[in-house]
């Protein structure tokens, strides 16, 4: 099931790191994920954050916000344990088919796994390589486009 959370209220911290974990395994990534999310992408007006709900667990997490003429997916994680499992796809696609506006994802270009399901659930490569939020074009990742 598809949970939306849009402040830092709303989201339950301790579920969500065991998500976050997963790709960062140190104590201090944490405490700076919690930071970022308090002090930067709850203050941008329109960022969300996603999670897959099973059995009242997040089994994967998404992070959004406007971009261009629609939406930036700026993370996609999946707790190791819970992979190949389909949750991150279920995501995707609940996003996908909640908003009716072009979503973008930047995907670093060798991984493979995402690269394939984002490929699954309609993207296509927009540009050979991706502006950040901040500004910066990144030559290692391509832009990733979902239109209705």
């Amino acid at each position: 099931m598809l949970k939306l959370v849009s402040s830092m209220s709303e989201l339950n911290i301790t579920q969500y790191l065991s998500v976050y974990r997963g790709s960062n395994r140190n104590f201090r990534a944490e405490e700076q994920m919690l930071s970022y999310l308090r002090e930067s992408f709850f203050s941008v007006r329109g960022a969300v954050c996603a999670m897959w709900v099973v059995d009242g667990q997040y089994k994967s997490a998404l992070r959004f916000e406007p971009y261009k003429d629609g939406l930036l997916l700026t993370a996609l994680e999946t707790a190791p344990e819970e992979r190949r499992k389909g949750y991150a796809k279920s995501l995707l696609q609940a996003i996908l088919n909640q908003y009716s506006v072009p979503v973008y994802s930047h995907i670093a270009k060798n991984n493979k796994p995402s690269l394939n399901l984002h490929l699954a659930c309609g993207f296509e490569i927009d540009t050979d390589s991706a502006v950040l939020l901040d500004g910066t074009v990144t030559h290692n990742y391509c832009t990733m486009v979902f239109q209705k």
